[in-house]
């Protein structure tokens, strides 16, 4: 105590601050340390996986079935099935895609979002019954860290699917 007292009078208000300012600057590591903790932000993934986005005119009244299936060496396996209508009323301008998939998948307008990577594609599609196109993808994908360094991976594509012109019912 009278220790202390003693190290106030020689050093001062000042000097003490500046000591424990430099005591505390020693016991944290650099950030750039490798022993030093991760700090993340909570950015999260705008998207992840492959985005599939069919562009092109779809006729009045007139239902496309759009198969996807995952293409490996002469494997060729369906997993996303979707029926795409146009509208009955044009000038009403509603479009239905609706798609089903043992995968998480989700639908935004005409914008397919798998959730997954995936390295190459088949899109088939038909409309009553005859094939009008098929198209093989192999993506790129972008990956990025949007959280920081060692924050996780996001890893996202976007495939441009072109409709083709089916008859009117």
């Amino acid at each position: 105590m009278i220790a202390l007292s003693r190290f106030r009078r020689v050093v001062g208000a000042d000097g003490i601050i500046s000591a424990l300012i430099l005591l505390a600057s020693l016991a944290v590591p650099a950030c750039d340390s490798t022993d030093s903790p991760k700090s993340c932000t909570l950015i999260g993934c705008l998207g992840q996986g492959l985005d599939i986005v069919f562009d092109g005119e779809v006729a009045p009244g007139t239902t496309l079935q759009i198969e996807i299936a995952l293409v490996e060496q002469q494997n060729v396996a369906p997993v996303i099935n979707c029926t795409l209508s146009g509208a009955a009323d044009p000038d009403a301008g509603m479009e239905d895609l609706f798609c089903n998939s043992n995968f998480w998948i989700s639908q935004h307008g005409r914008t397919l979002n798998t959730h997954e990577i995936l390295t190459t594609v088949r899109v088939t599609i038909s409309s009553g019954g005859n094939q009008l196109s098929q198209q093989t993808f192999t993506p790129t994908y972008t990956r990025n860290t949007p959280n920081g360094p060692g924050c996780g991976t996001c890893t996202y594509s976007t495939i441009n699917v072109a409709l083709p012109q089916a008859s009117q019912p």
